[in-house]
């Protein structure tokens, strides 16, 4: 029988074991900086209840917000609505990916009240930063892994 202790030093090693990154991962405390793979609507709904559980005193965070353009796009952002007090839409350096623009025709029909879109992460992390919001980065695993890379010249501490 595995003990519990034994599972959360493993779960608390997953990136260091595994090389895998980006699941609820918290790049800066202060001013909080997530960044997360989730790229359908479950994976969303798992990270909005772990943001209530563990930063209970954050109403509203912004999202900055790439995927795929075959994913449930309104899903996700159904799934983010109630937490977002900014949608920040980009494009990714992907043919299969959701043009910025489609991204915030679909939180307009959503009734999101504050959309910024730009044409790439990079331009869309700039913007982010400079607002000092707590800050999401989430919708797809390419997302994360062009945003880590900019992340990384901007000096955070990132490890990939």
């Amino acid at each position: 029988m595995i003990k519990t202790k034994n599972i959360e030093n493993g779960i608390k090693r997953l990136k260091e074991n595994t090389g895998f990154f980006g699941r609820i991962e918290l790049l800066r405390q202060n001013l909080p900086l997530i960044i997360d793979v989730s790229h359908n609507p479950a994976g969303v709904k798992a990270l909005v209840e772990t943001l209530e559980l563990h930063f209970p005193n954050i109403e509203k965070w912004n999202f900055v917000l790439a995927c795929m353009a075959d994913k449930d796009i309104s899903a996700m952002l159904k799934e983010i609505k109630k937490l977002c007090n900014e949608l920040i839409c980009c494009s990714l350096k992907i043919e299969r990916a959701a043009s910025e623009t489609l991204l915030e025709e679909k939180a307009k029909e959503n009734g999101f009240p504050a959309i910024k879109k730009y044409g790439t992460v990079k331009d869309a992390l700039d913007y982010a930063l400079l607002e000092e919001k707590a800050t999401i980065i989430a919708g797809s695993f390419y997302l994360i892994e062009e945003a880590l890379v900019l992340l990384k010249e901007k000096n955070f501490a990132v490890n990939i």
